[in-house]
């Protein structure tokens, strides 16, 4: 389940996600255990470069805190990932509305330095153990050090650089909870209210869970390399019929990036998968395994694992979403309150023509 908000209502979210350097997002955060064929099997093994968004600046900086910068190029890199992370979900920001993204995301900076110039002023320091911990997390959401470094490469920053923003990010998270966490509180009745007012948000719509061994082929392959990848197809089948695991199958003959996991690609619901692999799995029982499917990416061999109904997710599977949910929720209007005093008596200069919050 998760509890949605409308793209472009930044502000608070902005300050509470800041707290991990959410400029590793677009290009190391794993997927969820819900990949779909269309995506995963197409997926590049080495990342496509992006370039950053171009904004305007009479100087390299794109905003000055209280005498410290905040560079253009990051302020760039900030709004680059933020998009990347919104066409990851299918939302492509309308035009007339990047000026409102833009200014958020240019606020939230200045919120960051706001808050690491306090809790540096009331002497906060970065706890090695926990940077090494969280560096070895990060690293974990990537398949190898090398993509991690890969990905660092993709968004030109230097592991040092990186490593400083984690130190950073990391003394703001400390101060935050030291401050503000104790006046926070969330009681089963506040969830519960959310819940009954929100009914849109926990409906749980038809979802199966499927694992498949893929035999590659092209869509425009020969028809000899059809029929072959379509007799391998057939074997494993037969294989399955006599007695061997589907599971060990997908790890030997899989041609695809889920043979590692057993074939396993999760739940998921319509419309995420390429159509004739839909159409087959949502058609199936649960335990039983498919004829060869042909898609854009060849043939498959499709096993149905689960299926969930579309309906209401109970509260009492939900509330503890919800719990979270309002406690971040009101933990950064608490922040949120503090940095506008904050802002009442700190020289901020902005460098760029843009809408403020």
């Amino acid at each position: 389940m998760t509890i949605t908000r409308k793209p472009l209502f930044l502000s608070l979210f902005l300050i509470v996600v800041f707290l991990f350097p959410s400029f590793m997002w677009a290009g190391g955060k794993k997927e969820s255990s819900e990949p779909a064929p269309e995506a995963t099997e197409s997926v590049e093994t080495t990342p496509k470069e992006r370039t950053p968004i171009e904004v305007a600046s009479p100087s390299d900086n794109a905003a000055i805190v209280n005498g410290v910068a905040i560079p253009l190029d990051r302020y760039q890199q900030q709004l680059s990932v933020i998009q990347q992370q919104y066409l990851m979900q299918g939302i492509s920001v309308p035009e007339e509305q990047m000026a409102e993204l833009k200014g958020q995301v240019l606020e939230s900076l200045i919120d960051q330095e706001l808050l690491a110039q306090e809790a540096k002023g009331q002497g906060y320091e970065a706890d090695q153990t926990k940077v090494d911990q969280q560096l070895q997390q990060i690293k974990g959401q990537f398949p190898s050090e090398e993509q991690y470094y890969q990905a660092l490469a993709q968004q030109g920053i230097s592991e040092q650089d990186f490593l400083a923003e984690l130190k950073k990010s990391l003394v703001v998270q400390q101060f935050v909870s030291d401050r503000f966490a104790s006046q926070v509180a969330v009681t089963e009745e506040d969830s519960k209210t959310y819940y009954d007012d929100n009914p849109s948000y926990f409906v749980q719509p038809e979802r199966v869970r499927a694992s498949h061994i893929l035999f590659s082929v092209a869509e425009d392959a020969s028809d000899q390399d059809v029929a072959a990848a379509k007799t391998k197809a057939e074997s494993a089948l037969e294989r399955y019929k006599n007695g061997e695991e589907f599971s060990d199958l997908a790890r030997e003959l899989s041609e695809g990036p889920s043979a590692s996991q057993g074939g396993d690609l999760g739940f998921f619901g319509r419309n995420q998968m390429v159509k004739p692999f839909e159409d087959a799995a949502f058609s199936m029982k649960v335990g039983e395994v498919s004829d060869p499917v042909r898609t854009k990416f060849g043939f498959h061999l499709i096993r149905l694992t689960a299926r969930n109904e579309k309906g209401t997710l109970p509260f009492d599977q939900v509330k503890p979403q919800i719990s979270d949910h309002l406690y971040k929720l009101r933990l950064g209007e608490l922040v949120k309150a503090f940095l506008d005093e904050q802002k009442e008596k700190s020289e901020i200069n902005r460098l760029l023509d843009l809408p403020q919050n």
